[in-house]
C-alpha cells in the first residue's frame, strides 16, 4: 500500500507530460504560475524550472527563463523573501546552465536592484 501511495505522489517529469513536446508551451505554462497572485503557485512554478532546463537545454529558452526568474526576484509585489529564496535555490541547482545565459548584464541588473534595497 505504501508503494502505491508513493507512486501517486511522485512527480517524475515535474508536471511536463509526454504530450508537452514544445519547450515554448512548457515555458508559457510556468510563466502563468509565476504571474499568479498565490505564493504557493509561484513557488511551485519556480521549482519546476530546473526540470525545464534539463529537458530543453536550449540557450534561448534558458536565457528567457532566467530573465523571468530574475524579474520575479526583483518584483516588490511578488517579492516575498520566500519566493526570492526559491529563485536562489533554482539558480544554485541550475548553475551548470548559467553559461548559456546570453543577457548577463540584464540578468544582473534585475538581481542587483534587490541587493541594494536594504532588505536583508
Amino acid at each position: 500500500m505504501a508503494a502505491t501511495l508513493m507512486r501517486s505522489i511522485s512527480f517524475p517529469d515535474a508536471g511536463f507530460g509526454e504530450n508537452d513536446q514544445d519547450p515554448n508551451s512548457a515555458l508559457q505554462e510556468l510563466d502563468r504560475g509565476l504571474k499568479s497572485s498565490n505564493v504557493g503557485e509561484q513557488c511551485e512554478a519556480i521549482s519546476r524550472f530546473p526540470c525545464l532546463f534539463e529537458k530543453y537545454p536550449f540557450p534561448i529558452l534558458i536565457n528567457s527563463a532566467m530573465l523571468k526568474l530574475a524579474e520575479v526576484f526583483r518584483q516588490e509585489t511578488a517579492g516575498s523573501n520566500f519566493v526570492r529564496v526559491c529563485v536562489c535555490e533554482v539558480l544554485e541547482t541550475s548553475s551548470r546552465h548559467l553559461d548559456k545565459l546570453i543577457n548577463v548584464d540584464e540578468f544582473l541588473r534585475r538581481i542587483t536592484t534587490v541587493m541594494h534595497s536594504n532588505d536583508p
